[in-house]
């Protein structure tokens, strides 16, 4: 909730001088203080998203520059059980035809 206060700042400041340059008031009839919420409302989403993904960057850059998490295997073993000698011998012979 902290890291939304300054945006929320920021967004109101920004919607409020976007529409005093205009000439409308952001006090003015309903369709005026709807689009002001929802212009304000935009630019505190897009600001969010952008600290969003810089936050993000420096996490994956960390993960990459120390390799946290990068020497896990990927998959799994297929084993294939010995008492099925009918499905080996379907596997031996799509083998031998592949070659």
């Amino acid at each position: 909730m902290a890291a939304d206060v300054l945006p929320g700042i920021f967004s109101i400041g920004a919607a409020e001088n976007t529409f005093k340059l205009i000439g409308i008031d952001p006090a003015g009839s309903r369709l005026e203080v709807f689009c002001y919420t929802l212009l304000t409302t935009c630019i505190q989403g897009a600001i969010l998203n952008l600290l969003i993904s810089i936050y993000m960057l420096v996490v994956y850059g960390l993960i990459r520059w120390f390799g946290w998490g990068m020497k896990q295997q990927r998959g799994f073993e297929v084993i294939m059980p010995e008492a099925l000698p009918v499905a080996q011998a379907s596997v031996d012979k799509a083998d031998e035809g592949s070659r």
